[in-house]
């Protein structure tokens, strides 16, 4: 075996690091991995086994690389990510020395959907009275691919169903048109949950590696981050939704990549805390990120006027004005 310099290493049975690091078997063990702080990269004398910061993470916890990509990111110093680092850590996995390609799989939809546009279904009406509680216009349920399925049958890894009738489904396009990801919401007070996310594995498309409406804000030149759906549509083309507070390192990658002209965080009044490190984030590779101030309530909530001022108000967000904000919570 040989490790990355090329040096003859001897073979070590019942020995592979990171984890012949970890047990410790003797001193001598120890002395024999070195690691750059500097290029984050390291190699073990002990057994030959070479890579970067991520790569020891990963196998050391037994992770994905995109999960361990956040640990490195998010519990150490933030450093600008290289440009390649999208195709080298999300679509690639290494696997006994060798890169290989990562085919990463759409979760299907039942095949009972239908979509709610046009629809003369019986069953839609609901479905179709709860999108305008939503202040959804007819072109924006064409635009989404909003749709229903009458019974909505979801096999689980545990070989149970689960069953997704009664929920409007949104879909979320790339920027060719093709649908990458779903979410169902309930049209029911009481359902739980209220949000049906599908949930796959490690070749699938999940919530944390899209970014709803990106494909339209793109055409915009803008992007409005909000946490659901409907507070993206309220928005309107610009708005987009991370399904949640937090913004994953893929989905930092794919603004980053978006070339946009500016990006502003509209998250709901209670996430000021997670909006702040939202626009840090993405203020160390993109140089106009605004932090906009709602009050009031969500952006569906408080409707597409208060939005609108709230983005004629938004302030460019440095160092002052995360200080501004951390002193008023």
């Amino acid at each position: 075996m040989k490790s990355q310099s090329g040096t003859p290493q001897k073979e070590k049975p019942n020995s592979t690091v990171p984890f012949c690091v970890s047990r410790g078997e003797t001193a001598d063990t120890k002395k024999r991995f070195r690691f750059n702080k500097e290029k984050l990269v390291g190699v073990c004398y002990n057994c030959g086994w070479g890579g970067n910061a991520v790569t020891f993470v990963r196998d050391l916890n037994n992770l994905t690389w995109a999960d361990a990509l956040d640990i490195v990111n998010f519990y150490s110093e933030f450093k600008p990510l290289p440009a390649d680092v999208f195709e080298e850590v999300f679509d690639r996995i290494y696997i006994e020395g060798k890169d290989t390609e990562v085919d990463r799989n759409y979760i299907p939809l039942p095949s009972d959907f239908k979509l709610l546009s046009n629809s003369n279904s019986l069953i839609a009406e609901p479905i179709r009275k709860y999108a305008k509680s939503r202040n959804l216009t007819e072109k924006q349920i064409e635009i989404h691919g909003m749709g229903f399925c009458p019974t909505g049958e979801i096999i689980l890894p545990n070989n149970k169903s689960t069953f997704i009738d009664n929920r409007l489904i949104t879909q979320v396009f790339d920027d060719n048109g093709k649908p990458v990801y779903w979410m169902g919401r309930s049209i029911l007070k009481d359902a739980k949950p209220k949000t049906f996310n599908p949930v796959g594995g490690r070749n699938t498309i999940n919530k944390t590696d899209v970014i709803f409406n990106l494909n339209n804000a793109k055409k915009t030149g803008f992007a409005v981050i909000s946490e659901g759906v409907f507070d993206a549509t309220t928005i309107g083309n610009s708005g987009t939704a991370l399904f949640g507070k937090t913004l994953s390192v893929k989905q930092l990658l794919l603004l980053i990549r978006a070339d946009l002209e500016a990006v502003y965080v509209m998250l709901d009044p209670d996430a000021k805390k997670n909006a702040l490190v939202i626009a840090d984030l993405l203020s160390k590779h993109l140089n106009k990120v605004f932090l906009c101030d709602l009050r009031g309530g969500d952006p569906n909530e408080v409707g597409k006027r208060a939005c609108f001022e709230a983005l004629k108000t938004a302030e460019k967000y440095d160092q002052f004005t995360a200080l501004k904000y951390r002193l008023l919570e």
